[in-house]
């Protein structure tokens, strides 16, 4: 068995950021204020509910394809 370093789960700050520019520009054209802790709190919520699909998608994933996929014999000939 090799032991394979695995990329880290980045925390997703541009899709967090993203919510919250949509959700605020939403409040702001249809109410006609801008909400910014319902903003906020959507955006950190989105972005937190966003990191934790993406590290159980990971863990489920990662848990099976630690293997190797190929074997000894699937390497090329030598010729002598």
């Amino acid at each position: 068995m090799i032991a394979v370093a695995r990329v880290p789960v980045r925390f997703p700050v541009a899709e967090g950021i993203g919510i919250f520019i949509g959700v605020a520009a939403w409040e702001l054209l249809t109410v006609g204020e801008l909400k910014l802790l319902e903003a906020l709190l959507a955006g950190a919520a989105g972005a937190l509910i966003w990191y934790g699909v993406r590290s159980l998608r990971r863990g489920v994933r990662g848990a099976s394809s630690d293997q190797r996929l190929t074997r000894p014999t699937d390497s090329p000939d030598r010729d002598q």
